[in-house]
């Protein structure tokens, strides 16, 4: 079975910035947030600070994984980037700017919510064909 993934990019421009949201699956983008703040603000120096290192441990808690997986080197040399868990994507968006952080957040909470508006509505699909299905036996309708 081939796995399809989905790839969500989200754009905001601000203050003359473009900062950019790459989203696969769980998984953030995080070369690509930081994009226009230079080598002082890169994931990997992030990761290193205090701050990053205990949300690491906390979400790799609560999501029952080791804090590995949390983070993934995605390519080689000067092309490779940094994918974080969304967890800690968000607080990195906040290290890079505060308002960036709300924004992504909320990306995240509209993500999640056209999910679930789409599961729902693969189920509700699902209950009116049957419904259609039972309704057209002949044994079902009505005398």
């Amino acid at each position: 079975m081939e796995r399809i993934i989905k790839t969500d990019l989200h754009i905001l421009r601000m203050d003359g910035h473009e900062l950019v949201f790459e989203v696969q699956d769980d998984m953030v983008n995080a070369t690509r947030m930081s994009g226009t703040y230079g080598a002082e603000k890169q994931p990997s120096i992030w990761l290193e600070t205090r701050e990053a290192m205990g949300i690491r441990e906390i979400v790799s808690t609560l999501k029952g994984c080791s804090e590995r997986d949390l983070v993934q080197i995605r390519g080689e040399g000067e092309h490779a980037e940094i994918w974080m868990d969304m967890g800690l994507a968000i607080s990195y968006a906040g290290w890079l700017l505060p308002a960036f952080m709300e924004w992504c957040a909320q990306e995240v909470r509209n993500l999640k919510e056209e999910i679930a508006r789409r599961h729902l509505q693969a189920h509700e699909d699902e209950a009116e064909r049957r419904i259609i299905i039972q309704i057209h036996r002949s044994d079902d309708l009505p005398s």
